[in-house]
């Protein structure tokens, strides 16, 4: 695990998860389509004008593994990075290399899409509606050595 990695998502997520929305139902997607689309994402775009991005918190990962801090990057390298790599496939193991989870088979879960990934990703462990402070628990969670969402 890498926990310096780890605890750059956790800040980002207690912060609210600046320039991004966090949504668990997709891995990254342009905020302006899913604002174009009718994804319900209108308030949350007009209090971050700066928002270039409606991610999960794999998604977030993955766009932080493209910068060379590993900080969340800001709307044009956004939708660089989206234009690129929008694949979950891609995300996903882009976002386990960033946290150094790739090797943590323990976590490695299959949810109801089919999709695998560390149980950290998986929308069905996580509360409804999980947001930026929950989804910062998670990691912290899996940081302490716990189940990702225990007492979320």
């Amino acid at each position: 695990m890498n926990v310096e990695n780890m605890m750059k998502l956790k800040t980002w997520l207690m912060a609210g998860a600046p320039h991004a929305i966090l949504n668990l139902h997709v891995g990254v997607y342009d905020a302006t389509k899913a604002l174009e689309e009718g994804w319900g994402v209108e308030d949350q775009i007009h209090e971050k004008p700066d928002c270039g991005t409606v991610c999960c918190i794999a998604g977030a990962a993955h766009m932080m593994g493209h910068t060379e801090d590993g900080s969340f990057p800001d709307a044009k390298t956004q939708s660089k990075i989206i234009e690129d790599e929008g694949i979950w496939n891609i995300t996903r193991e882009s976002a386990l290399t960033f946290l150094g989870l790739e090797n943590d088979q323990k976590y490695h879960k299959r949810s109801t899409t089919g999709h695998y990934g560390h149980e950290l990703f998986v929308i069905e462990y996580a509360p409804d509606n999980c947001t930026p402070v929950q989804a910062a628990q998670a990691v912290q969670n899996v940081i302490d050595g716990k189940p990702a969402w225990s007492g979320v």
